[in-house]
Formats: structure tokens, C-alpha cells, sequence
């Protein structure tokens, strides 16, 4: 087990600072990922979705924490004075899929922006990862993120017991600088404060997992079964 794994499954994040350099980070810009929507989901049937895979050295990291991981999942968050919110402590535990379909262990089933997302069973989950990258600095004052440190640990936590579980884990406010990337287990607690800056804070989330979903279904990414090339 490499240091960033064992990282990673300790506390349920691991940082990779000063991941992306500059002309990267402008490839992503430029791609309109950091529109002035402050939570665009993004088509990857599209040449955003394109542009977005030729960053390989992005998904390279996530393949190094999760071997054979593919990108499922892409969304761009831009808080700013103008699309400023607060997210309370949560857990992220659904899915995007290509078509609906009644399958036994997927439940609560919701669409979004035309994209079917469903909750799997655990084991899917726990498995799954999300990394965010930095288009921006992230700091307490523009509402960074932040983590309760191992929470991925405890399965699913119900909404009643958050606080309790909260409390007795260590919490970590996520300070990012521009090009900083931090790769998150799916289960792990977090949440943001709104902004208290005149600062744009740009956030470009991509969900990776290595599985394949219960027959029918299939990851909303292409419809594919397998590694994105």
C-alpha cells in the first residue's frame, strides 16, 4: 500500500498540492467549465467533457489512489458574492446513471438536469471517490470546504446522528491553493460555510470509481462499462 493510499483510507481525503500547473488549469477555464452557473453538472457527451479527459495528469492521480478508476461523474461549483450559499455536514451517496431502471439495493431515485441519479448499495460507495481540483485559491473566507477526518469509516450515517459523529472526529477546513488537488472518499462527511470574500472560488469535482453498476444500469458517462481512454 503507497503512502497516499494508506492516507486515504486512514482519513478519508489525501491532498495533492501544487497538482496542476497553470497551462492545465487554463485548459479547464477556457473549456467554460467555470461558467458563472455555481453548480453546473457537466454533459460528457460534450467537447467540454473532451477537453476535461485530456488533462490526463488528473486522472492519473485518481488512478494511483484507486487502481482502474474512470471518471463517472463532473460537476463545476463557482461560489462568488453573486452565487454565494451555505452546504451543511452531509454525505455524498448518490449516483448519475444513463437510464432509469427498477433494480433491487438502488433506491430514492432523482433526476437532475436531465440525468437520472440513484443511491446504490454500500459496497459501491465505499469504493467510490471524488477529487476535487482548485480553479481557484480556497480559503476559510470564501467558504472553503470541510471534512470530519475518518467519517468514511462509520458506512452510512443517518442525518439524526451527524452531529454526534461530527464531534467526536477531527475536522479539517480544507485551504487549497490554485492547481491543489484533494481526493476524498464518497462516504466522508464535509461541508462549506458561505463566502465572506469578494473572491471567486471555482471548484471543478470529478467522481471516479473502478465498478460496474448492477446490470442493467450502466454510469451516466457515455454509457461506458470501461475505462475512459
Amino acid at each position: 500500500m503507497n503512502d497516499a493510499v494508506y492516507t486515504l483510507e486512514r482519513d478519508g481525503r489525501v491532498w495533492f498540492r501544487n497538482a496542476l500547473n497553470n497551462a492545465e488549469i487554463e485548459t479547464l477555464i477556457k473549456a467554460n467549465l467555470s461558467n458563472k452557473a455555481h453548480g453546473m453538472r457537466i454533459n460528457w457527451n460534450t467537447k467540454q467533457a473532451a477537453i476535461l479527459r485530456s488533462v490526463s495528469s488528473l486522472h492519473d492521480l485518481a488512478s494511483r489512489v484507486v487502481p482502474g478508476a474512470k471518471p463517472v461523474r463532473a460537476l463545476m461549483f463557482n461560489k462568488s458574492p453573486k452565487a454565494n450559499w451555505v452546504v451543511p455536514w452531509h454525505q455524498d451517496r448518490v449516483v448519475a446513471v444513463k437510464h432509469k431502471h427498477e433494480v433491487r439495493s438502488y433506491y430514492n431515485w432523482t433526476k437532475k438536469t436531465g440525468v437520472w441519479h440513484v443511491e446504490p448499495p454500500l459496497h459501491i460507495l465505499e469504493k467510490m471517490v471524488f477529487a476535487r481540483i482548485h480553479l481557484d485559491d480556497n480559503t476559510q473566507e470564501n467558504g472553503c470546504m470541510e471534512i470530519a477526518l475518518g467519517s468514511h469509516k462509520h458506512g452510512y450515517i443517518s442525518s439524526e446522528t451527524i452531529p454526534e459523529c461530527v464531534a467526536a472526529l477531527p475536522n479539517e477546513i480544507c485551504e487549497a491553493k490554485r492547481g491543489d488537488v484533494l481526493i476524498v472518499k464518497a462516504l466522508t462527511l464535509h461541508r462549506s460555510g458561505a463566502s465572506k470574500s469578494g473572491a471567486l472560488r471555482r471548484v471543478l469535482r470529478v467522481d471516479y470509481s473502478n465498478q460496474d453498476l448492477a446490470m442493467p444500469l450502466q454510469w451516466a458517462v457515455l454509457g461506458q462499462r470501461k475505462p475512459l481512454p
